[in-house]
């Protein structure tokens, strides 16, 4: 057991870590530069016409459950993954990938559980970040943060939507023989 000296808990951000140490450039691309593309592109069309606020508020009506779903979801892809005994689970342990990590090659099986951590990590936030800004929008939120909010709820749906892409196919591909 690991004692923690820290007031608060980061332990978290190891898997943050581990998962960008993974990617390679092309997945960067995929689940970063295309998300942020969209968000920021959706923010600028909503803000030309005037209409970011009535985005928000269409968006924070729906977006608390779809992260709820999603993040169920997710967390029944790790349940799987961590308590099948099947042998097709046996097979993505003693596979290794072509990854390295902290100098060590891993299997497809740590490699899928770290891509599904993150991904329920990062809805998590999300859930979080729309909490927050359900809370705030009661008081009053000022243009800059509703411009903000719009573009980091966009990019954070893309993303998380586009890893899931990328985590079942790496699911799907680790019963063959192609690389990853």
């Amino acid at each position: 057991m690991v004692k923690h000296t820290r007031i608060v808990y980061d332990d978290w951000k190891l898997i943050v870590k581990m998962y960008f140490l993974l990617l390679d450039k092309s997945e960067a691309v995929f689940e970063v530069i295309i998300p942020l593309v969209i968000a920021v592109s959706c923010t600028v069309i909503y803000t030309k016409f005037g209409l970011v606020a009535k985005a928000l508020i269409h968006l924070s009506a729906i977006m608390p459950s779809i992260a709820s779903i999603l993040i169920g979801f997710t967390v029944m892809l790790i349940t799987i993954l961590l308590t099948s005994g099947s042998e097709s689970v046996k097979k993505l342990k003693d596979r290794k990938s072509k990854r390295q990590l902290f100098g060590n090659r891993i299997s497809l099986f740590q490699l899928l559980h770290i891509q599904f951590c993150y991904l329920l990590i990062v809805e998590v936030f999300l859930l979080l970040y729309i909490l927050a800004y359900l809370f705030l929008s009661g008081i009053g939120v000022p243009r800059l943060i509703q411009n903000i909010s719009l573009v980091v709820i966009c990019f954070l749906t893309t993303s998380i939507l586009l890893c899931i892409v990328r985590s079942i196919s790496n699911l799907h591909f680790g019963f063959f023989n192609s690389e990853l």
